[in-house]
């Protein structure tokens, strides 16, 4: 039997075109003419070639196939495509019956959500086809003592959004003396009394503990009663950090060696390797691949050493700048609105600004 690709052409001057195909060293087998049509018969190689030039030579080409045992290996590779297709359905509806990832947002902690969903057999690798997404969300709302709580499957991720209560304010009984109090060190920016009896003016500086407005109102014939305090006072605060300069500076440097590993995350594990060093860079890049949820690492481990070396305070001025104003921030119980630099000899001093409002 011939095997190869089969053509069938028809125009003027057959011959001539079958001899100019020889003349390019194109082998022709099961060659049939009758009149103005013509079949033959060609290598998988070489049929392009043919075809481009019956193409330009204007022949009208009636059909191409293939034949004999090229025809055989190409319904293989058509048949491969249908059983992978028909191996894809499946595989694609399995793996959305199973919980491939959680992606939680809200108000709670990722901690606290994947817990809750522990507790209500839900997890990442738990069969989800059956689950009653209502009672889910009850339960977790229950459980974390929330407002509301979102679950919602689409494929093989979980997406979760939690909402916390809001808290109302407490009730106030107006009928009982208050007064209102300094909550730290300060000075006092402004003041609105509307009821009681101001102890503080503008630019005096107060303690935590100070009383700025007190809750007693006093009458034209000097007699007093308690009241509730209202008012609102501003007190400019701050607070301050020092950052000590040792002279010395320690960073670590590239050594030069490096090297690339290919990490796996899978139901939320990452397994892979890395290289044996100590301290390292390392650069990532992730490929996802979805919908299975599957996450590709390439990670780029540069190797460093540590370095120690001496240094003037200008060198690192920006460091011991930013470092004590990371620890002022912290310290302070205020919204920074400003932030001041002192340079020491031996040091920097950041000091941050802000205003506490007071009712």
């Amino acid at each position: 039997m011939t095997s190869g690709y089969k053509i069938v052409f028809v125009g003027l001057n057959v011959a001539t075109a079958l001899e100019q195909l020889c003349k390019q060293k194109i082998t022709l087998k099961d060659v049939k003419r009758q009149a103005k049509r013509c079949e033959i018969t060609v290598s998988l190689q070489q049929a392009p070639l043919v075809v481009d030039f019956l193409q330009k030579k204007c022949y009208n080409i009636e059909c191409t196939n293939y034949v004999g045992v090229c025809k055989i290996l190409h319904l293989k590779q058509h048949l491969a495509l249908v059983v992978a297709f028909a191996l894809l359905v499946p595989l694609l509806w399995a793996s959305s019956c199973f919980c491939l990832g959680v992606e939680v947002s809200g108000d709670f902690s990722k901690d606290r959500v994947l817990s809750a969903l522990q507790n209500c057999n839900v997890f990442v690798g738990a069969n989800i086809s059956n689950v009653d997404w209502n009672a889910v969300q009850n339960s977790v709302a229950n459980q974390l003592d929330a407002m509301y709580a979102i679950v919602k499957p689409r494929g093989s991720v979980l997406y979760v959004n939690v909402v916390q209560r809001q808290i109302s304010d407490p009730v106030v009984d107006l009928t009982k003396r208050r007064d209102i109090v300094a909550p730290c060190n300060g000075v006092v920016q402004s003041l609105l009394c509307q009821q009681g009896t101001p102890q503080v003016k503008v630019g005096d500086a107060v303690k935590q503990g100070d009383v700025l407005v007190l809750g007693v109102r006093t009458f034209n014939d000097g007699t007093t009663e308690d009241v509730f305090a209202l008012g609102n006072v501003q007190l400019a605060v701050s607070q301050s950090a020092f950052q000590e300069f040792c002279g010395t500076q320690t960073v670590f440097v590239p050594t030069g060696n490096s090297a690339t590993c290919v990490n796996v995350v899978l139901f939320g594990k990452t397994y892979g390797k890395q290289p044996n060093y100590t301290n390292y860079q390392q650069q990532i890049s992730v490929v996802h691949l979805f919908p299975l949820n599957l996450q590709l690492q390439y990670v780029t481990y540069h190797q460093t050493t540590q370095v120690t070396r001496e240094v003037q305070l200008a060198d690192v001025l920006p460091t011991l700048q930013n470092q004590a104003l990371q620890e002022a921030t912290k310290l302070a119980t205020f919204p920074v609105q400003r932030v001041e630099y002192q340079q020491l000899p031996n040091g920097v001093v950041a000091t941050v600004f802000g205003v506490v409002e007071v009712w």
